[in-house]
C-alpha cells in the first residue's frame, strides 16, 4: 500500500491490524529497505520513497529496471494507493514510478478524497498515473472537448491550456471506473459546516497601495484568468497574512473569553509565530516532529490547550482536533481541496457540537476579495466536474460569495452577542454530554439497583413526592464529616444526582421504587415535609 506521507504510514498499519488480523503489516522507511511484500504481507510506503528501479526507462512508462523477481511478485499483488491526487503532476518523478508500479500489479485501487485539487489537468495527471486516462476520456482531444478546454498562446513559442465549465457528461465518463462516496452518506451524523467572513481592513498604507497597484487592472479579471506577476502576488499574500495577524487575536481572544477551544489554520507561518507565544497554545508547522505533533494534538483533545494553529500543508491531513466546534482562517491555500481537507480536522468521527463554525479573515483590498473568489471558481470548476446536475448522489460546495458586496465587518455588539452565543452553546452541550453519561451509568446498574423491590407502586402523588424530596435532598447536601441529618451520605448522593440528570426518573417506576426506597432511609429529615411517602 502506498500512501502520501510518511507521518500517515504508522496509522495505516494500526488500521490493518484492526480490521485484517490475518495479515502482516510492514512499514517501509527509505529506499533501500523497500521490498515487495510476501504471502500474507500488507508493505506500507509513502510515494517518495519508491525505489529508482522504478523509473521508467522510455517515454510512455513501459520499460524499467525492476527486478525481474520482483516483477513476478508484483503480478500476484493487488496494489492499494492512497491520496492518489499527488501524482498529478505526470512529469513528477513520483508519478512516473507509480504509473510503473501499478502497470505490474495483478489489480490496483486508487483512492482519494479530492480527484481534482485545483484545476482540471489535475484529473488528467492523476488518471494518467495509473493507466486510465484513455480507459475513461478515450483521447486527449475527447477530455479536452468534455472538460470544454483551449490552448492559448501566451507568447510566440509558449501557450498554455485553459479550462472552463465542465461538460454534464464529464460525471457519467467518471463513473466507468470511479465509485464515489460522499460524506454525507458515509458519516450522515456529523454536524452541518457554517461559514462567516469577516472583512479585515488592512493596516498598513503601504501594502494596501502596493495591493492596488498590482491590481490596477482587477475590473478585467475574472477568476478563471491568472493574476498577474505571481512573485509580487505571492509575497503580498504572505504580508497579507502577517498584517492580520492583530484580527486572529482579537478572534482568538473572544473564543478564549468564552473559555471555547478553537483551531487556526493559514498557509504562511507569521500567523502561527504568533500564536506560539500565547499562553496555552499549540503550533504544527512543516519545522514540527511527529512526536511533537502527536504531543500537541494529545494535549489539545484531552483539554491541556485552549487552541491549536496549524499551516494548512503541515496540519490539513491526518489529524483530529474534534474537541473544538469552531476554525479560524487566516488565509487559504491556493487548491481548495487542501482548504476541505483541513477544514475536516473538526468536523469528522467523534465531533459531539450540532454545528461547525468556519471564521475566516479577509482584507479588505481588491487583491484578497479577487483571490477569494478565483478559489470560489475553482470549487464550483471540481463541484461541475464530479457532480451532474441529475446524479442520484448530489454534493454541494461552499456556496460562492461575493467578498466585494457581502462581507461586513463584525460590530462590538455582534461580537460581544457571538461570545454570549458560545458560552450558551458550550452550556447547552455540557449538559447533553452530562445526561448521556448519566443515562449509560443508570441503565448499567438499573437492573441490581431495582431487583427485588418490596415497595408498591407509588400513586401520583407519592411520584410527584418522590421528586421534590429528591431534589430537597440534593440541595441540601453540606459536605459534613459527621452525621448532622441534612443531606445524603456520599454513595446515594452519588447515585441519586445521576439518576437526576438522567432524566429517567419521571417515566420509569422501577427508579422511582428505588429512590423512594433509598429516601426511606432519611425519613427523620423528610417525614414531616412529605408525610405521604412514608
Amino acid at each position: 500500500m502506498i500512501d502520501s506521507r510518511t507521518i500517515l504510514k504508522s496509522n495505516v498499519a494500526n488500521e490493518v491490524t484492526k480490521w485484517r488480523p490475518d495479515l502482516t503489516p510492514v512499514v517501509i522507511c527509505g529506499r533501500k529497505g523497500f521490498r515487495v511484500p510476501s504471502k500474507g504481507e500488507v508493505v506500507i510506503v509513502n510515494y517518495d520513497i519508491l525505489p529508482s528501479c522504478f523509473t521508467p526507462t522510455d517515454k510512455w512508462g513501459e520499460v524499467s529496471s525492476t527486478p525481474s523477481s520482483w516483477v513476478q511478485s508484483l503480478s500476484e499483488t493487488v496494489l492499494i494507493a492512497d491520496e492518489v491526487h499527488v501524482c498529478k503532476n505526470p512529469k513528477a518523478s513520483k508519478s512516473k514510478k507509480t504509473k510503473v508500479l501499478s502497470k505490474m500489479c495483478l489489480r490496483v485501487w486508487a483512492m482519494t478524497g479530492t480527484p481534482i485539487m485545483s484545476k482540471a489537468l489535475d484529473m488528467w495527471g492523476v488518471l494518467q498515473a495509473f493507466d486510465l486516462e484513455r480507459k475513461v476520456f478515450g483521447s486527449w482531444k475527447n477530455f479536452v472537448q468534455l472538460m470544454n478546454g483551449e490552448k492559448q498562446w501566451v507568447s510566440a513559442t509558449a501557450s498554455k491550456w485553459v479550462f472552463g465549465t465542465p461538460s454534464p457528461m464529464v460525471t457519467e465518463t467518471l463513473r466507468k471506473l470511479m465509485l464515489r462516496r460522499l460524506k454525507k452518506d458515509v458519516l450522515p451524523d456529523l454536524p452541518a459546516k457554517t461559514y462567516q467572513d469577516i472583512l479585515v481592513d488592512v493596516n498598513s498604507k503601504s501594502l494596501f497601495n502596493k495591493t492596488e497597484k498590482l491590481m490596477v487592472d482587477v475590473k478585467h479579471l475574472t477568476p478563471n484568468e491568472p493574476l498577474p506577476h505571481f512573485e509580487k502576488f505571492s509575497k503580498l499574500r504572505a504580508a497579507l497574512a502577517k498584517d492580520r495577524i492583530p484580527a486572529l487575536i482579537e478572534q482568538v481572544e473572544s473564543f478564549e473569553e468564552a473559555d471555547e477551544p478553537v483551531v487556526v489554520f493559514s498557509a504562511h507561518k507569521e500567523p502561527m509565530k504568533a500564536l506560539a507565544q500565547r499562553d496555552g497554545w499549540g503550533t504544527i508547522t512543516s519545522d514540527t516532529t511527529l512526536e511533537g505533533r502527536k504531543e500537541i494534538v494529545r494535549q489539545f483533545q484531552d483539554g491541556f490547550l485552549k487552541g491549536v494553529g496549524l499551516t494548512i500543508k503541515a496540519g490539513g491531513v491526518g489529524l483530529t482536533l474534534t474537541r473544538a466546534s469552531k476554525m479560524i482562517f487566516v488565509d487559504m491555500e491556493w487548491n481548495p481541496a487542501l482548504n476541505t481537507q483541513a477544514e475536516d480536522r473538526i468536523c469528522r468521527i467523534g465531533q459531539q457540537a450540532d454545528n461547525i463554525q468556519y471564521v475566516r479573515l479577509v482584507s479588505n483590498c481588491a487583491l484578497d476579495i479577487h483571490v477569494h473568489n478565483i478559489l470560489h471558481a475553482k470549487a464550483e470548476m471540481i463541484h461541475k466536474a464530479l457532480e451532474s446536475e441529475d446524479s442520484p448522489v448530489v454534493f454541494t460546495p461552499t456556496p460562492a460569495i461575493d467578498l466585494s458586496t457581502k462581507v461586513v465587518q463584525e460590530t462590538p455588539e455582534e461580537a460581544q452577542k457571538r461570545i454570549e452565543d458560545l458560552r450558551e452553546a458550550k452550556k447547552r452541550a455540557g449538559k447533553k454530554l452530562a445526561q448521556a453519561s448519566a443515562t449509560a451509568k443508570i441503565t448499567a446498574r438499573r437492573s441490581s439497583w431495582t431487583r427485588g423491590s418490596l415497595l408498591p407502586d407509588p400513586s401520583p402523588t407519592q411520584r410527584q413526592e418522590i421528586y421534590a424530596a429528591l431534589v430537597l435532598m440534593l440541595g441540601s447536601c453540606d459536605g459534613a464529616v459527621s452525621h448532622d441529618n441534612v443531606g445524603f451520605n456520599k454513595p446515594d448522593a452519588y447515585n441519586m444526582r445521576s439518576i437526576r440528570i438522567s432524566g429517567l426518573l419521571g417515566g420509569d417506576i422501577g427508579l422511582q421504587k428505588y429512590v423512594w426506597g433509598t429516601l426511606r432511609k432519611y425519613s427523620r429529615q423528610l417525614e414531616s415535609i412529605f408525610p405521604d411517602l412514608f
